[in-house]
């Protein structure tokens, strides 16, 4: 990120981020189950004739295969979402309180990540609706929807399913494709070329078959200078002949387990960079903001901060304000401050979960 960059902190990334913390404990949990079951598989070791690896080794290196996967993808996720989030500062603005004219709630989202999120936009919507008096606060439309000049297409096919009182999975996906059609096709967007598509993405071939190499070369070295054939010898042993590790020198166990891990990594790292690869295609987008686009996220941005400090305003400088309704609308659309859409949802005897499908 530039100097004169900023990126907005969205909620798909502090999900990611919970993820990583639930799935880091599999390594621990992993190696407990090794190191607690190898005790009674070497004590039955002798009478075992089944020529197979130890389960709890095999789940141990499932795990660790499992788990870098992840992070590799994760990480590339994260990094990716960031730069989609990532503005061209224009003013410096840090805090911004007035309303956010001309963006819908689909093309705030877009701004904030070149994203839309249908369950979080569309509820968006819809409130924005019910406070504009088009939907009524139980839901119902108020007027059929027609060709007005204020409604997009995506706007009317909402309203139509508002009417009916539901919503498909494939009308969901057909509303965001119309949605971020009418984002690209404004101001704030432009298509990307294909060169930078493609320079976005990269190309993760030549990095894997030199980790490869690399690995290959570890390998080798470990096995011939460092004198790990021993451990070699018995690991294709245990896997193959059902080699009993009762009797094996602490020693050569503790090389086993380190070839083993070098053996995982000369697998893992060089294919990690095509799981890296599928991670940022899956978040390349095909457009990018232009120069409006940049100022209007800024705001965005300074909005988000304004909302997440909302609560420390004091009553009176509250009561002063008077954008609730868009403010109400632009909180739950970023995602920001649980405790401001309760408060303004109750001045305005509303609930959203008539607002969901």
């Amino acid at each position: 990120m530039g100097k004169n960059q900023k990126h907005i902190i969205t909620g798909k990334v502090a999900q990611w981020r919970r993820r990583d913390r639930r799935a880091i404990w599999i390594i621990p949990l992993s190696l407990g189950m090794l190191l607690s079951l190898t005790p009674i598989i070497m004590e039955n070791s002798e009478i075992t004739a089944t020529p197979i690896l130890p389960i709890p080794l095999m789940w141990y290196m499932a795990s660790v295969l499992g788990l870098v996967i992840y992070f590799t993808i994760s990480r590339n996720s994260r990094k990716t979402i960031t730069q989609n989030a990532t503005f061209n500062v224009t003013e410096d603005i840090d805090y911004y309180r007035e309303k956010l004219s001309g963006l819908s709630p689909a093309t705030i989202s877009m701004l904030m990540d070149l994203e839309i999120e249908p369950d979080k936009d569309i509820t968006a919507s819809l409130l924005r609706f019910t406070l504009l008096g088009i939907l009524s606060p139980d839901g119902e439309v108020q007027s059929t929807p027609g060709p007005r000049p204020s409604l997009t297409e995506s706007d009317r096919l909402l309203l139509r399913a508002a009417q009916r009182g539901s919503m498909t999975i494939k009308e969901k996906l057909e509303w965001k494709s119309k949605a971020e059609d009418e984002c690209v096709n404004g101001e704030y967007f432009e298509r990307r070329t294909q060169m930078e598509i493609t320079k976005s993405k990269g190309n993760g071939y030549l990095i894997a078959f030199l980790r490869f190499a690399l690995m290959s070369i570890i390998v080798q070295l470990l096995i011939h200078v460092f004198h790990f054939d021993d451990a070699f010898n018995f690991f294709t042993a245990m896997a193959e002949e059902g080699a009993a590790i009762s009797s094996a020198d602490p020693i050569l166990l503790i090389k086993t387990f380190i070839l083993i891990n070098v053996l995982l990594a000369s697998i893992i790292w060089p294919y990690s960079t095509q799981f890296r690869s599928l991670a940022i295609h899956d978040n390349t987008k095909s457009f990018k903001r232009t120069f409006s686009g940049h100022a209007a996220a800024e705001k965005i941005a300074g909005m988000k901060n304004f909302l997440h400090d909302f609560s420390n305003l004091s009553e009176a400088d509250k009561n002063q304000l008077i954008l609730w309704d868009d403010f109400l609308v632009y909180a739950v659309v970023l995602e920001e401050n649980s405790q401001i859409v309760q408060e303004l949802l109750h001045r305005k005897n509303l609930s959203l979960k008539l607002l969901r499908f």
